[in-house]
């Protein structure tokens, strides 16, 4: 039973004592008739029921009752005493269906209704009676029976809530006014005013007469949302041969938010259907379109009625902006992070607390996935996600037994391409994540969001993923990974106003001498990680530029999120040569340092002079040849550029003695 048909199913149980006593109330007095009725509801109920007020009790051909303050008892566990109070009734009924058990209410009144639905924490609702038994066999009965059949309806001032005790929802529906009429051969009408948590209510409709292929005209105004329903239904109580027009539209996402759901306010809305049957016990929802702000979806949509759901879709969409879809729900994320990560004075000092993840412990919640199965195609002209703009977006999405599979996933993105799957195992112990993507000679400024690198670096992407983990959460699944990275920036630049932005940083270190330039011109970038067990080891890491090859190696622990790599510049211009000094990147990978190798600098340092100050002129010769120009299997491009196009073309070579002052004044620099 609905929480909301409790009001008509209390009513029913009060007008069946009156069959039982029918006969016998005929020659006993008021308060017998009153002491009769409540004594075998509450029999049936095993609840207590009071009509604390006047009772009248009228015996004909149409029995009818009229009672005032009447209360209900509330289960033993419930948060208040009554689950439901009743200012005044007034009922009439014929009495020779009511012989055989089938209830025909003539008129029914309601005033000053409060009624209380609620279940505990184990689920169990005050609506189930402890006295009553369900009938011998039948295990889906919830022993309630059939509603009453009302041909004229009135509530006044109503107030209905519902909570449940397992999830926290609530609901509260207050009625000012409702009234229905339905008369032998003809159509039921309705009419309804009132409030749902805070939203108005004004619904009206027709449901035609007989019990086939009934026509239905409904509009229905709530929660911000104009509802339309037009259309026969064939078979109303087991809502079969459906042919039913929908249409919802609205201003706001996020006025749908007073009773489910965490929307945007985005708008406006709309959304219409033609709903029918399909086969294998399906419904069918075809000529499907959806528009959101920007946002527009088309296609057909078939839910399957197995005991596992199941939904098959194929859509299509010119723009799908899910930036601003799941904006209220980022917006959430975000706050419910910086809470728990904390802030303010006196953060820094308990930095190892409240340092931020990119991997978050938070319990992955994939109930969802166990609950039904899918197959579903979308393409989409033009998909943003997390600012990213992804053109021609072909995806697959399955989902069955618990296993979500995105395949195919593919995309243009800028001048290049996006591909990609994912496989994830819901009800493996520990679940298992199974993932590859390729991005192929897309631009660094088409992922700007992602990596805010395309104003610092410009260039081509090539990037290779293939990874396996498992875990209840990112931080468990980043900590199992296994497989590789392999990632390549081609030719491109590092602008002249971001070498000087930050000379004193890192790229100051790795480009020695790049402030001086135009830019410094990257020839290429590559990295290469091999990933087992949570730890990412670098097997190449190459950033080659006019002015330098540098070299790295080391580890990322993606478990812990920690790196340690060390990286070694090697000029290619004689004048710098001093200045191929390890660096170390180590660290969080949310705030990394690094630092040079300082007993490593004065060694370069003193190397230089000393050789100066024997060999003369030759000895800046001898840490170049050391140094070395880079691995010739690496990069072949970059290394085949030759050394003198690191300076600029007006400006005249260094002497040996220009190029010693000049290193003294690069390491004094540096340790300044």
């Amino acid at each position: 039973m609905r929480w909301w048909m409790l009001p008509l199913g209390l009513v029913g149980l009060v007008l069946l004592a009156i069959v039982v006593g029918v006969v016998l109330l005929t020659i006993q007095d008021v308060e017998q008739q009153k002491e009769f009725i409540t004594k075998k509801i509450s029999e049936k109920t095993g609840r207590e029921l009071v009509i604390a007020g006047d009772f009248e009790l009228s015996i004909s051909f149409s029995p009818s009752i009229t009672a005032d303050d009447i209360t209900f008892e509330n289960a033993a566990w419930g948060s208040r005493a009554e689950m439901l109070k009743l200012g005044h009734v007034e009922a009439e009924v014929e009495l020779f269906p009511m012989l055989v058990g089938d209830i025909r209410v003539k008129r029914l009144i309601l005033e000053d209704l409060d009624v209380l639905a609620e279940s505990n924490e184990d689920g169990v609702g005050n609506w189930q009676f402890g006295e009553r038994k369900k009938p011998e066999g039948d295990e889906e009965s919830e022993g309630g029976g059939d509603l009453p059949v009302i041909e004229d309806l009135r509530i006044n001032n109503a107030l209905l809530r519902y909570q449940d005790g397992q999830t926290g929802e609530r609901h509260v529906v207050m009625i000012s006014h409702a009234e229905g009429s339905s008369q032998e051969g003809e159509d039921v009408a309705f009419a309804l005013e009132g409030i749902w948590n805070n939203s108005p209510i004004d619904a009206s409709g027709t449901v035609g007469a007989g019990d086939e292929n009934v026509p239905l005209a409904l509009s229905i105004e709530m929660f911000g949302a104009e509802t339309k329903i037009n259309g026969t239904v064939g078979d109303p109580e087991e809502f079969e041969d459906v042919s039913l027009d929908i249409r919802i539209a609205g201003e706001r996402l996020s006025d749908l938010n007073v009773v489910a759901g965490s929307f945007p306010p985005i708008g406006p809305y709309t959304v219409q259907a033609h709903l029918s049957d399909g086969e294998d016990d399906s419904f069918i929802l075809d000529n499907f379109h959806a528009r959101i702000a920007e946002s527009d979806l088309a296609g057909t949509l078939t839910l399957f009625k197995d005991e596992r759901p199941r939904l098959t879709a194929n859509l299509t969409s010119s723009l799908l902006d899910l930036d601003a879809l799941l904006t209220e729900n980022k917006a959430a994320g975000t706050a419910e992070a910086q809470d728990a990560g904390g802030g303010g004075e006196g953060s820094a000092v308990q930095q190892d607390s409240t340092a931020p993840r990119i991997f978050p412990d938070e319990k992955l919640d994939l109930a969802a996935l166990n609950e039904a199965d899918a197959d579903i195609a979308l393409s989409i002209s033009d998909l943003r996600y997390g600012g990213l703009s992804l053109r021609d977006a072909v995806l697959g999405v399955k989902l069955a037994g618990g296993v979500l599979t995105l395949d195919p996933l593919r995309a243009r993105l800028a001048d290049g391409s996006l591909g990609g799957t994912l496989e994830l195992h819901s009800q493996s112990q520990p679940p298992k994540l199974r993932t590859k993507l390729n991005l192929s000679a897309v631009d660094l400024a088409a992922i700007r969001p992602l990596f805010d690198l395309s104003e610092v670096v410009s260039g081509p992407l090539d990037l290779d993923v293939s990874l396996t983990g498992q875990g209840r959460t990112a931080h468990e699944i980043a900590a199992t990974l296994n497989g590789r990275v392999d990632m390549l920036i081609g030719a491109g630049t590092i602008p002249n106003e971001y070498v000087d932005l930050i000379a004193a940083d890192l790229l100051r270190f790795i480009v020695p001498g790049s402030a001086e330039t135009d830019g410094a011109r990257l020839n290429c970038f590559v990295a290469r990680f091999a990933i087992k067990n949570g730890i990412a080891v670098n097997e190449a890491l190459l950033f080659d530029t006019a002015l330098t090859t540098t070299a790295g190696k080391g580890t990322i622990d993606l478990g812990r999120e920690v790196a340690d790599l060390t990286v070694v510049p090697r000029p290619k211009d004689p004048a710098l040569f001093s200045l191929a000094i390890p660096v170390v990147v180590d660290g969080p990978l949310t705030d990394l340092s690094y630092d040079l190798k300082k007993e490593d600098a004065l060694l370069g340092l003193a190397g230089s002079v000393l050789g100066y100050a024997l060999l003369g002129p030759f000895g800046v010769l001898i840490p170049l040849v050391s140094a070395g120009t880079g691995d010739e299997n690496s990069c072949v491009t970059a290394l085949e550029q030759p050394a003198e196009e690191a300076r600029p073309a007006n400006q005249a070579p260094e002497t040996p003695d220009e190029a010693v002052e000049g290193i003294v004044d690069d390491i004094m620099d540096i340790f300044d």
